[in-house]
């Protein structure tokens, strides 16, 4: 039986930042998080946090928070009826 997971992505120091933020706004947002191999939380080596946090917010803010119901969520998901036909 899956129960999902509190998945981790880890962020070094000699990571390349703006690879890290996009996989991770995929990896967390995609499937509108339901995936149980969705990102949950992000591990970021200190020296490096406050410039990868911003780059993160950077690729979070065009994202959509629109309901499941509104045809302007990107997010919505597969159960939501709009999204179901582009399946």
């Amino acid at each position: 039986m899956e129960m999902g997971g509190k998945n981790p992505t880890i962020v070094l120091a000699d990571a390349d930042l703006d690879l890290a933020a996009r996989l991770v706004t995929i990896a967390g947002f995609g499937l509108t998080g339901q995936a149980c191999t969705a990102t949950s939380r992000v591990i970021v080596e200190k020296s490096v946090a406050e410039a990868f946090a911003a780059k993160l917010v950077e690729k979070a803010k065009p994202l959509s928070s629109a309901t499941v119901s509104s045809k302007a969520s990107r997010w919505a998901p597969p159960s939501a009826k709009h999204s179901s036909r582009e399946i």
